[in-house]
Parts: structure tokens; sequence; C-alpha cells
């Protein structure tokens, strides 16, 4: 037997968070087996919220107290809740962030020292507890993972091959290639051609 469940992707962000929508079959295990396989595939949706500096000149709290990204944070959170719920989602990616090292760690170092991968960690795990708040099964995945260092560009070729997703924001474009990943490597299902719900 076939269950099926809708998985939401997610590319955190204090200013433009990447989502994704995903449809998947799974076969029941036969018995004595503990896990399921994918059987089906299909892409949703994707697309991004928009945090802008209009949310800092609207925050009532002293920024001492409460800096503007955490009350980022709390919108985002409430955003992705909202849409989880709204459209039955039951599992979740979200990508880990991460230091790099090693000689092309310029972008890296320069995120670490200006706070950037404090407030994208806090982000992701900020959602992370808003999804499993409404009991979503909830995998972290690390950028290193999916996409290593790739450039943006190659990432959305990537999808739009895969997937026929093309022209979207590259935030929304990381997030569906987390689906990607997740679909194609943790559960080991192969795409064979682009597929919509």
């Amino acid at each position: 037997m076939t269950t099926y469940h809708t998985a939401l992707f997610i590319d955190p962000s204090i200013k433009a968070l990447g989502w994704s929508l995903f449809k998947l079959g799974f076969e029941d295990p036969p018995d004595g087996q503990k896990a399921s396989r994918i059987t089906s595939a299909k892409f949703g949706s994707c697309g991004a919220i928009l945090l802008g500096k209009s949310f800092e000149d609207t925050s009532d709290s002293d920024p001492r107290l409460y800096p503007v990204w955490m009350a980022k944070l709390d919108e985002m959170a409430g955003q992705i809740a909202w849409m989880a719920s709204n459209n039955g989602v039951s599992l979740a990616g979200i990508e880990q962030p991460e230091i790099w090292g090693g000689t092309r760690s310029g972008r890296s170092e320069a995120a670490v020292n200006s706070g950037a991968i404090l407030k994208l960690n806090a982000a992701a795990f900020s959602i992370r507890q808003a999804l499993m708040g409404l009991s979503v099964s909830v995998t972290m995945i690390p950028v290193r993972r999916w996409k290593g260092n790739s450039p943006k560009l190659v990432t959305q070729r990537r999808i739009e091959r895969a997937w026929g997703v093309s022209g979207v924001n590259h935030n929304a474009a990381d997030a569906v290639g987390i689906g990607d990943w997740y679909i194609r490597k943790y559960f080991g299902f192969n795409v064979v051609r682009p597929s919509r719900m």
C-alpha cells in the first residue's frame, strides 16, 4: 500500500527564506522490514518569504533587548508553521548552515565575523522547533552534503533539468535543490522526468 506525505524543504535566511513543497509516495514495508521506500515524487511549488527593511522599521521592541533579526525569526517561523499546517506537511528538510574551511573560506570567515552564521543557525533551528511543534518529522541537512561548493547558477540548472523549475528566486531554487537531494540521496529515489503535483 502507498502512503502519501507532503514534504517541505527550506533554505533558511533572515532576508529571503526559500521553500519548496513536494508530494512523496511511500510503499509500506513488507513484514519484518523497518523502512519504507519512496515510490513516487512530485514537485508542487516553491517560493521565498521576503523580510526586508520594512520589517526593521515596524519593530516596537527595544533593539538592545530584542534585536530585529530575532523578530524576523519569529515572523518566519510563524509563516512556515502556517504553511506546513495548511498544506498537511508531515516531513521537512532544512539546510543547516555551516562554516567552510580551507582556502576558499573567505566568505565563510566574513559570515562568522559578522554574526551571519549565528543568525542563520538560529533561523534554521527556530523553524525546526516550529515544525516539530506540529509533529512534523524534520531532517537537518548540512549544506556540504547536498550542495558542497556549487554556485547558485549550477543549482538552478540542476533543478531545472530534474524538476522543470526555472525563473525562481535563488533561495527558492536552493529549497528545490535540498528537496531533490533529500529525495534522491536520503531515500535513494531516481527521478526519471519532472512531475508536478
